[in-house]
């Protein structure tokens, strides 16, 4: 379903026949990095989000990246992100306004690309479940986002601390001892695609 016809917000759920359903358990497999403590996941529900209030900004935030920028820097990604707050950001967007000063990157939104760093986070940062207060818990319900992010151009770093260059609309940081992040300043760069309820597994 396009979701310029979708007025509001509305979670589609995907059935695991489906292709959405295969490819987003696929990319949350295969994305466990090999020196994670995760071991697999089990798949409670994958949902489409059908969201006009967050589609629209997006669209219009990379369609100005395309005529800005031009092919070169109209990649998006698709990237992972956790939070106690998932199900609260898929119906409302990303706010900048509740974004940490003290993250290594300063106060922005971050994502990644091993699905096993995210979930790191999926019960606050450094804390555990609210019925066990475990952060290895394999009994209860995590919530994790698939987004989609317009990467604009693209700063590479390997230092903590980096600032965003004037000009650039993404950081990219990759260290041999560390889970690659990437961290945007802009709401409106994102996109929040799926929503999945999963338990972990750890080794």
């Amino acid at each position: 379903m396009n979701r310029e016809f979708v007025k509001g917000f509305r979670l589609e759920e995907k059935r695991p026949g489906e292709n959405d359903y295969r490819w987003v358990v696929d990319k949350m497999h295969k994305t466990i990095h090999p020196q994670s403590n995760v071991s697999r996941y089990d798949i409670v529900k994958v949902s489409k989000i059908l969201n006009s209030k967050t589609w629209q900004p997006y669209k219009e935030r990379r369609s100005k990246m395309y005529y800005e920028l031009g092919n070169k820097y109209t990649v998006e990604k698709r990237l992972f992100h956790c939070s106690p707050e998932a199900l609260t950001i898929g119906n409302d967007g990303f706010d900048l306004k509740f974004a940490r000063s003290s993250g290594l990157f300063g106060a922005g939104i971050y994502f990644a690309e091993h699905s096993s760093k995210s979930n790191n986070y999926s019960f606050g940062l450094g804390k555990g479940c609210g019925a066990h207060n475990n952060s290895k818990c394999s009994q209860c319900e995590r919530v994790m986002l698939v987004c989609k992010i317009a990467m604009g151009k693209t700063h590479e770093t390997n230092s903590t601390g980096t600032k965003l260059p004037q000009g650039c609309h993404s950081l990219h940081f990759t260290s041999p001892n560390r889970e690659s992040e990437i961290i945007i300043y802009d709401e409106a760069q994102v996109y929040p695609s799926y929503i999945v309820k999963y338990k972990a597994h750890f080794k």
